[in-house]
């Protein structure tokens, strides 16, 4: 059990570290890995170890060595990841398209609010469209 705390406080400082020098937000890093955002708080947290494939993940976006992550080797080699490292705009603009299309949704919610009597007792009518007197001789 001492072995297992031992590793969590190994891992989740290199992961703390790693996520730190490349300046990213878990949210950045949940989309860049796939890995849930509240799984990598788990493990940032020291609560919890990835799965070795989420372990691979991790490293590859970060540009370090599983091993670094684990506390297998002490020094933290310099990868050169330009991939991921060209993709940052990429992240962040994903991330605000996020946070517009969530801000849509609670207007669209909100709206949805307005109209629920409608929903609720179909004897209610929905107001019929109105049309333009106008526009009724142009289709005749």
């Amino acid at each position: 059990m001492q072995e297992e705390n031992t590793l969590n406080e190994i891992f989740c400082l290199r992961l703390s570290k790693a996520l730190a020098d490349k300046s990213f937000t878990q949210r950045e890093l949940s989309l860049l890995t796939g890995i849930a955002q509240s799984a990598i708080s788990k493990y940032l947290s020291g609560k919890g170890l990835p799965r070795t494939a989420e372990l691979f993940k991790l490293a590859k976006v970060l540009g370090v060595s599983m091993d670094y992550l684990c506390g297998l080797r002490e020094n933290r080699p310099t990868a050169n990841n330009t991939l991921y490292q060209d993709n940052l705009g990429l992240i962040s603009s994903l991330s605000f398209a996020l946070d517009t299309l969530e801000g849509a949704m609670g207007s669209l919610r909100k709206r949805l609010a307005q109209y629920s009597s409608y929903l609720i007792n179909p004897d209610n009518q929905l107001p019929a469209p109105r049309v333009a007197e106008n526009d009724h001789e142009n289709y005749s």
